[in-house]
């Protein structure tokens, strides 16, 4: 009933699932561009570490804090859908 059953016969259930969840991998690079700062920068000591730990995290935990912090375990395909 969501999704036109013409889209379905033509993606695969990978591409649909990644249309309709996201991509399973999360993308630190388009998560960093799309966090707005208040009261500091990019720049400032706690968020150049709260980076480096987002880095060093596996797929899995990235994926739980993201469910803890933004209530979805993935992120949008893109900047335009955030």
């Amino acid at each position: 009933m969501i999704v036109p059953s013409s889209v379905v016969n033509i993606m695969s259930w990978q591409e649909l699932e990644i249309s309709i969840c996201g991509e399973p991998n999360i993308d630190v690079e388009l998560l960093k561009s799309n966090t707005e700062y208040e009261n500091c920068d990019a720049n400032t000591p706690i968020i150049v570490m709260f980076w480096k730990m987002i880095n060093e995290f596996n797929n899995i935990q990235r994926s739980n804090y993201l469910r803890f912090v933004y209530g979805r375990s993935r992120l949008p395909l893109s900047s335009k859908d955030f």
